[in-house]
């Protein structure tokens, strides 16, 4: 749950494609004390177990921290497309 001053807003993301499509369109203040604690890369390597992914979104943590990721969000979706395609499902044909 990503949280604004403190208090908890929606949405939540279950899975990395709900991950990507919420930080993409999240404002960095609304991400900031995730970002701070390292809860992004924490979550991905606890739940997902996918330390390569985990460790590059730490290195997008620490550079948001030092203020080197003004654009965080899209940063961090990139990350995950970069390590997963994510493409829709096909539906099947009807014949």
């Amino acid at each position: 749950m990503f949280s604004d001053n403190g208090a908890g807003t929606r949405p939540r993301a279950r899975t990395l494609r709900e991950f990507v499509a919420v930080v993409e369109g999240a404002a960095s203040a609304t991400m900031d004390d995730h970002l701070r604690k390292s809860d992004f890369s924490r979550w991905i390597a606890d739940i997902f177990g996918d330390y390569p992914l985990a460790k590059e979104v730490a290195r997008l943590e620490k550079e948001y921290r030092t203020g080197m990721v003004p654009d965080i969000g899209a940063r961090l979706g990139q990350a995950v497309r970069a390590r997963y395609e994510f493409i829709e499902p096909v539906p099947p044909s009807r014949s």
